[in-house]
């Protein structure tokens, strides 16, 4: 369905296939890495996908604004007034499992998968780097991590239920219905990227 985000061009359905069913090459997989302009376009493609949910919830949202002076954009996705009247700055980052730490010896942390543990590593990562700076302004900052392969982190997860819910009950539409949506467009927007960032290093 064109119309809601939910449509693949057979070439990118047939590369998005493959990388889903692990028969890729170690080229291809090296190529699902490599940064550039195909993997921006997948980070670009979930940003643009929130966007427009946000839209359909009646959420204000922006992209990529400033929140002080220091150049710095910790917003991929800025709502000003989501969470009990606070700003959120939602980043958005893909992980893959191959970026996953070695399992440390003791604690929780080897029960986790590696996509898990990826997905971690990239929060903490945008944690460090945003988080105080959000703090400092009285904006909530959310990691959203998503791992190549489709899943998300709790925070992002609660982003797009809420999403959801608000969008279902302003349309008067199912809110199961609304959710399952919302994932299926998300999904494809990730898978589309997929394939783009192979095709784009690969041919």
């Amino acid at each position: 369905n064109k119309n809601m985000g939910l449509h693949m061009p057979a070439r990118e359905f047939r590369v998005a296939c493959r990388s889903w069913l692990g028969l890729t090459s170690r080229v291809e997989a090296k190529a699902m890495l490599k940064p550039g302009i195909a993997m921006y376009g997948r980070h670009h493609a979930i940003q643009e996908c929130l966007l427009s949910l946000c839209r359909s919830a009646g959420v204000p949202a922006k992209r990529e604004i400033l929140i002080d002076n220091s150049g710095q954009r910790p917003a991929d996705v800025f709502l000003s007034n989501f969470f009990q009247g606070q700003p959120v700055a939602a980043d958005v980052t893909v992980s893959h499992p191959s970026q996953a730490p070695p399992n440390p010896s003791d604690g929780a942390a080897p029960t986790l998968s590696a996509s898990e543990r990826a997905a971690l590593l990239k929060s903490d990562v945008k944690n460090r780097k945003y988080k105080t700076q959000c703090d400092a302004r009285g904006v909530a900052f959310m990691p959203v991590v998503v791992c190549s392969f489709g899943g998300w982190l709790p925070d992002g997860e609660e982003l797009v239920h809420e999403l959801a819910n608000r969008s279902a009950s302003r349309s008067g539409r199912d809110v199961a219905t609304t959710k399952a949506q919302f994932w299926e467009r998300l999904s494809i927007a990730l898978w589309r990227g997929n394939a783009r960032q192979l095709l784009h290093c690969l041919w």
